[in-house]
């Protein structure tokens, strides 16, 4: 990954617009493997889960990340409560939904983050602003989330695919947590559904190491599990208390419509369908190109599937720059309202860890005025 890369995502994710805070996060696994952008053929092979919506199994407990990395291995967070809302599943857990009848054509290949016409300022339809102001509204309305994230990593280069398991935790406004671990042996018996060009056999499978990443609303600490090493950013005190808007996971933290006009060219994707004229599920399919181009340095196209209704996440699949490497999520049993008996986002100990960076806050970059000009109505 690029030296500025990891850095410039971490530290970008309370809205650091231009911040010069671009120094390599060198050895995170976790924003090593998240290439921020969307891959050209976005869901022909999973958006036919999204048909299924309907509300995912609760549980009340149950294996979850540890707040407290010193001991090494995971713990639990148990929860106070059981959470009141619960988000459509996506297909199976640990496996990208499986297509059912003719699937959908694919999207036209993707341009490199070189290519600056991605950059330029274009117009906005009617139908996308009331989508923004619809979602800025009901997100704005999350008060925490918590959901379980089965990860698939492409390397298009070295023909393999890596895979891992974990949870998202969020308080709002400022506070998240992700945590990452190897996946499980069902996850890993199942073939790549990517095939090698040339042989047509499937990517080699691979298991990831264990990842952390959390936001305390005052800082960004990145721990890599294995070696017990990790990384500790500051965020600018202007930038605390605010939602978190890009983040190793973009637009799942709350998505401000401004601030996505002022970042982001976006346009409907191929699968949009909120008023489930296919019968296929009332889904929302936004397709996001950074206008911004620190942005742009760390990934080219964000794809992102939600239900329509209650605007939670279904898939979200990423795009490096290159276009060599595309990664995909998938959420299940996505809650809303959760409480833990204990704190996710509070600061780890750190007994026996390495520090490999801290870096300062910088000063930020005066704000971008958002893009309101609109072009003709489209078709939803």
């Amino acid at each position: 990954m690029p030296w500025h890369a990891a850095t410039g995502v971490a530290v970008g994710c309370f809205r650091w617009k231009d911040s010069p805070v671009t120094q390599r996060l060198l050895g995170s696994r976790l924003f090593g493997s998240i290439a921020w952008s969307v891959c050209a053929i976005f869901l022909s092979d999973g958006i036919a889960s999204a048909q299924a919506i309907r509300p995912a199994p609760r549980q009340s407990t149950g294996p979850q990340a540890d707040a407290r990395p010193s001991g090494g291995a995971p713990s639990s967070i148990p929860r106070k409560s059981v959470p009141t809302q619960t988000a459509p599943v996506a297909g199976n857990a640990g496996q990208e939904a499986p297509a059912t009848g003719r699937p959908g054509p694919r999207p036209a290949p993707l341009a490199s983050a070189n290519d600056t016409s991605k950059l330029q300022v274009q117009p906005v339809s009617p139908d996308m602003l009331a989508l923004l102001d619809e979602w800025e509204q009901k997100t704005a309305g999350f008060t925490s989330m918590e959901a379980r994230i089965y990860r698939r990593e492409y390397d298009h280069v070295f023909y393999s695919e890596t895979r891992s398991e974990g949870r998202l935790y969020y308080q709002n406004p400022d506070r998240g947590r992700i945590d990452f671990d190897a996946a499980s042996e069902a996850f890993m018996a199942k073939p790549s559904t990517k095939l090698h060009p040339e042989t047509e056999k499937p990517y080699r499978v691979v298991n990831a190491d264990a990842t952390r990443w959390i936001s305390t609303g005052e800082y960004i600490f990145i721990l890599d599990v294995g070696p017990k090493q990790y990384r500790q950013i500051e965020i600018p005190p202007a930038s605390r208390g605010k939602n978190i808007t890009r983040s190793p996971l973009p637009f799942l933290f709350g998505m401000k419509a401004d601030d996505a006009l002022a970042r982001f060219h976006l346009t409907f994707g191929q699968f949009h369908d909120p008023a489930n004229k296919n019968k296929r599920g009332a889904i929302v399919n936004v397709v996001a190109y950074p206008t911004d181009r620190n942005v742009a340095q760390e990934y080219a196209r964000a794809e992102v599937i939600m239900d329509a209704n209650t605007f939670l996440p279904i898939h979200l699949r990423t795009l490096d720059p290159a276009g060599n490497k595309e990664t995909v999520y998938q959420f299940h049993q996505v809650e809303l309202g959760a409480t833990w008996l204990t704190n996710p986002f509070k600061v780890p100990v750190f007994g026996g860890w390495e520090k490999l960076s801290d870096t300062k806050a910088a000063a930020e970059a005066p704000a971008v005025p958002p893009r309101r000009a609109t072009t003709a109505p489209q078709m939803r």
